[in-house]
């Protein structure tokens, strides 16, 4: 399968997922706000 190579809007580190993941994995409603995993775990940290 394809995947997408996608840059991190917030550290700026490259990683990829596969298309079908957007919808699951990244429940995001714009591709524009993308943000690699390390990333989220610390926002979602924040917001414990």
């Amino acid at each position: 399968m394809e995947k997408l190579w996608i840059e991190c809007q917030k550290c700026g580190s490259v990683f990829w997922i596969y298309p079908d993941e957007i919808g699951t994995i990244y429940p995001k409603r714009s591709i524009d706000y993308q943000i690699c995993s390390k990333c989220e775990q610390e926002v979602n940290n924040k917001n414990q």
